[in-house]
């Protein structure tokens, strides 16, 4: 007899004690030590347990049957699934008072969830057929265990399984109870053999290869695995730097220098192991060699900026010393390479440079060493300084490009490179100033406090430099017009906290970029050669004068009698200084024009040359061209002095 009230009452308790056996189970679960053991896939297998039965039918509530055996046989698709058909028989004697034994055929999904681990739940279901009672029963099973491996072929399991049955009177020949279906179940333990066994991990053994290598040098790393690892057997590297490969041997050069953590990691279909090795790259030993050193001129003025340049070769770090021959200290550049912002460069080849005003005239050698830790190396070259040209026309230009201009100073926040609002207004009105002056260039010296590393100080004063740089060329300034360099650190102490920030960890007044005007004749003289070569016509033959081939002359304005040149000279001779001022000629026109020229000259140096008809022009109106004399001329001197 069928009854409304709780149907599935007997499948409930079967299923709620399996569930009570299932969570000790996973409760248990993590005790067991993680071995990397891999179940077989694609094979057969074969199951044997035994334990007592349980039932719950019309005639009797859940009870505990005298025993159960079952078997298995079936196929293991994946580490996951598989699927097999199974056979039970078990004593009901509480299900039937004639036909206690009986036998269900099952055909059986499994579903083991942890395969990688060495103990394992897993869960059946299936359709099922129980034969032996009063009547054939069919129904379904549902059930839960966990699975131990004890070696790669065999394991051991703990099984509880359900089966509904229907009809409702097939087991017990009653249908008065409380539900349309009776239960029965399996409880017990069992072995479990697969006929191929799991294939073996792969056991990784130490990486061979060099721990300490030098940075571009190709280094191999390979390592070893256990004997009896199942193939086939992938191998990925990472070298530390970002680089991938793949093979049981690896080859490759780090270009910089530091330690990386080289790691390999095996795998197989029997799972993965990983191995580290820690690998010191340092700069080769390479001395610090000179491989060139110039200067763009050998011969200046005093108040003249001469750029020095050189190409070093070297291990970084890698340092440059110059002297320049007078009273100031050395200027040092402190790891004079090439920096990268993520990762220390070490040096290859780099070239540097340097520009120098003197004060005074005389004859300098500058010299350049470079220094590391493997050697040092020095060279030098020898400039000549005169006295300016602007000190003998000192009291005839009045330009005011040639007025000193002010340095400016530039303070940078720790750790960074822009300029503030304020800074920016007053580069710009400097800049405004050189760029309508070509006789003026600009250094630009960029230095960073001592918090850090070396080298990335080194770029934080070069990028600083070069924010101030965008500023001038903004403004109309050509970049030529300008020499920019990062000096790195400034050691401590601080000589004024007034500009630290809030809880600076360094110092204010030492991150700046110093913008020192310089007065050049050389770009002046460069652009009027180029105005009087476009916009002056000249005359035919050179000047008469007396001089040697390759000598420079001035040839100030025109006078049809020969007094008026005369007067003219005169004029000039009380503009010049007395010290250093050319020779005044009054000489006769070339053979095209009659008349009289005033000649100055020879000089033999075409920027002072230059500077002296500059000077002129502003200061008396007559046209004035400076002439290189081809050919050594012999005219006699009319007048000078």
């Amino acid at each position: 007899m069928n009854l409304p009230l709780s149907p599935l009452r007997p499948s409930f308790h079967s299923l709620s004690l399996a569930l009570v056996f299932g969570l000790v189970v996973l409760l248990w679960l993590p005790t067991i030590a993680n071995a990397q053991i891999i179940r077989a896939s694609n094979t057969l297998y074969g199951r044997l347990g035994a334990g007592p039965s349980v039932s719950e039918t019309d005639r009797a509530t859940y009870a505990v049957e005298p025993f159960s055996v079952n078997g298995e046989v079936g196929y293991q698709m994946t580490r996951s699934i598989g699927f097999g058909l199974g056979l039970t028989y078990a004593d009901y004697p509480e299900a039937s008072d004639t036909n206690t034994r009986m036998t269900t055929l099952q055909a059986i999904g499994r579903w083991t969830l942890f395969p990688q681990e060495r103990a394992t739940p897993y869960f059946n279901v299936g359709p099922q057929l129980t034969l032996g009672g009063d009547n054939p029963a069919g129904g379904v099973i549902f059930g839960l265990g966990v699975d131990y491996m004890l070696t790669r072929r065999a394991s051991v399991f703990l099984d509880a399984t359900a089966y509904a049955t229907f009809p409702d009177d097939a087991i017990d020949s009653r249908d008065d109870g409380r539900a349309t279906f009776d239960g029965l179940g399996f409880w017990g333990a069992g072995v479990r053999s697969t006929l191929a066994a799991a294939p073996t991990p792969v056991k990784l053994r130490p990486i061979e290869g060099p721990t300490a290598v030098q940075r571009g040098e190709t280094v191999r790393y390979t390592v070893r695995t256990n004997q009896d690892a199942s193939p086939p057997i992938e191998y990925r590297w990472n070298m530390g730097d970002g680089t991938q490969r793949r093979g049981l041997v690896v080859e490759h050069t780090y270009r910089l220098e530091g330690t990386y953590p080289v790691s390999v990691t095996a795998s197989n279909l029997g799972g993965k192991d990983t191995a580290t090795l820690n690998v010191t790259v340092e700069e080769p030993e390479k001395p610090a060699r000179i491989h060139a050193f110039s200067a763009d001129t050998l011969t200046a003025y005093t108040h003249q900026l001469i750029r020095f340049s050189a190409e070093l070769d070297g291990s970084a770090p890698l340092d440059a010393i110059w002297q320049f021959g007078d009273d100031s200290p050395p200027v040092v550049e402190r790891g004079a390479h090439s920096y990268d912002r993520d990762a220390y460069i070490g040096h290859i080849s780099n070239d540097i440079r340097q520009g120098y005003v003197y004060e005074q005239p005389g004859t300098y050698t500058v010299a350049l060493s470079a220094e590391n830790r493997f050697g040092s190396d020095q060279e030098e070259i020898t400039v000549e300084i005169k006295p300016s040209t602007r000190r003998v026309l000192a009291s005839v230009s009045t330009d005011p490009c040639y007025d000193p201009t002010p340095t400016d100073t530039v303070y940078f926040a720790f750790d960074r490179a822009e300029i503030t609002a304020e800074s920016r207004r007053t580069l710009r009105e400097t800049a405004k100033r050189v760029a309508e002056c070509p006789n003026q260039l600009v250094r630009l010296d960029g230095f960073a406090d001592w918090v850090g590393p070396t080298d990335y100080n080194y770029d934080l004063s070069d990028r600083r430099a070069s924010a101030v740089q965008d500023v001038y060329e903004a403004a109309g300034v050509s970049s030529d017009r300008i020499v920019m360099r990062g000096y790195g650190e400034l050691a401590p102490p601080c000589p004024d906290r007034s500009r630290d920030q809030v809880n600076d960890p360094g110092c204010g007044a030492l991150r700046r970029v110093e913008s020192i005007v310089v007065m050049d004749e050389v770009p002046l003289a460069r652009a009027e050669a180029e105005v009087e070569a476009t916009a002056v016509p000249q005359p035919a033959h050179a000047v008469p004068a007396k001089g040697e081939r390759g000598q420079w002359v001035i040839s100030v304005g025109w006078h049809a009698k020969k007094q008026s040149a005369f007067d003219d000279a005169r004029s000039i001779r009380k503009r010049l200084s007395q010290t250093d001022a050319p020779t005044v000629h009054v000489v006769p026109a070339n053979t095209d024009e009659n008349g009289y020229r005033v000649v100055l000259g020879p000089m033999p140096d075409v920027v002072e040359a230059r500077a002296i008809k500059r000077a002129l022009s502003e200061a008396i109106p007559a046209d004035a061209w400076v002439y290189k004399l081809n050919h050594p001329l012999d005219t006699e001197m009319v007048a000078g002095h």
